[in-house]
């Protein structure tokens, strides 16, 4: 089987090029804008940009059983280069968002009602909120003259070098979590259902669905059965962290005040709206289509493991977070980062961010002051 994967070396795409390659007759062709290198004979890498027209067109006309496409397309240019990719494959294997589903007390299904259908034309306009994109490209495919297709919905995926903690970035929370800061995240998540999924285990459903009749023309959430409030995730990464450090995680919560919470730098993410509901994923249809029951990894395990290879991998390389948010989150705790971290022109947005001047660093500021419930230490 001739695979190709375009924007393969993410969560999801590194393990599935993996799995793919352990069948040796299977190709895996890999687009990757950096330099990338195999060590299978049949793994491929191509490096190049998708988005350039002549590039793509190349690529793409070599003809292949399978594409998998884990790009973030604009709507319009996706309509354009659709029926080249479907003249091109045996299978379409687009990549959309479980994000799109309204939030539910119930387990979500691909039946479930998504955001887009009922906004107002003003809201679809907000394009740069991811999953309004995914949702307009998932129509763009479902409505097309073709059958050949199948949409994968995943939820939020970690690997070892992604790994959010509710809304905050790994650089972000980790590199203040090794520089004993602490780390602020929003209170009322911490009640809501999540279902963090390994990509590993994403990964080896995609494979499931990979030159699959039975996923043709179908819709198939990929996020794992086993949810936890974000309230038991958070413990279990402080968990894991003290038996690998022996360091305590601070964590800070922050009040429900969506102006505030928005107005924080490098915080507030396209994304983040949809940690407010809960996620609790039905893998029925996975199930069947698969014909035998999936079975998705322990979160403590996974995350165990992606967390030691982070803090044991000296090729990744944990950046300070932007001085404007280090030095708003500094103000708020008390803490203090060295100037010397930051090149001259940065240094002025860490104090400027660091000072109550700006009005709406006071309103912050006065807010969480005045909170009673200040930080969630865990027994570890």
């Amino acid at each position: 089987m001739k695979v190709l994967i375009l924007g393969g070396t993410g969560a999801m795409g590194r393990p599935l090029v993996k799995y793919l390659s352990k069948n040796k007759e299977n190709d895996v062709y890999v687009i990757s804008r950096r330099v990338q290198f195999s060590y299978e004979n049949n793994v491929h890498y191509i490096q190049g940009n998708t988005f350039d027209n002549a590039f793509f067109h190349e690529i793409i006309r070599k003809r292949y059983d399978v594409i998998i496409d884990f790009m973030i397309w604009n709507p319009k240019i996706l309509k354009q280069r659709l029926k080249l990719i479907f003249d091109n494959c045996h299978q379409y294997i687009a990549t959309g968002t479980s994000s799109e589903y309204i939030g539910t007390d119930e387990l979500i299904t691909e039946e479930t009602p998504r955001l887009y259908d009922f906004y107002s034309d003003k809201e679809r306009k907000q394009r740069f909120r991811y999953h309004i994109k995914k949702s307009e490209a998932d129509d763009i495919i479902i409505q097309s003259d073709y059958n050949h297709w199948t949409i994968i919905r995943p939820w939020v995926t970690f690997n070892t070098t992604k790994n959010p903690l509710v809304t905050t970035p790994l650089s972000v929370w980790m590199w203040r979590y090794l520089h004993d800061r602490t780390i602020f995240l929003p209170r009322v998540v911490m009640d809501k259902r999540c279902s963090l999924t390994y990509g590993g285990d994403a990964a080896r459903a995609i494979q499931k669905l990979t030159g699959n009749p039975k996923a043709f023309g179908q819709v198939v959430n990929i996020a794992t059965n086993k949810s936890t409030t974000w309230a038991e995730a958070v413990e279990i990464y402080q968990k894991i962290l003290w038996e690998l450090r022996g360091k305590v995680m601070k964590i800070y919560l922050l009040p429900d005040a969506s102006e505030i919470w928005r107005n924080i730098p490098s915080q507030f993410d396209p994304l983040a709206q949809d940690r407010f509901y809960n996620r609790s994923f039905s893998i029925e249809k996975l199930n069947k289509i698969c014909g035998e029951e999936f079975v998705f990894g322990n979160l403590y395990d996974d995350l165990k493991i992606c967390l030691e290879q982070t803090l044991n991998d000296p090729t990744y390389i944990l950046g300070s977070p932007s001085p404007e948010f280090n030095g708003l989150m500094d103000r708020l705790a008390g803490e203090h980062t060295p100037l010397n971290m930051y090149k001259r022109p940065q240094r002025h947005n860490y104090l400027t961010a660091c000072s109550a001047s700006r009005s709406w660093i006071k309103r912050v500021y006065r807010y969480i002051k005045n909170d009673k419930y200040q930080y969630l230490y865990s027994k570890y």
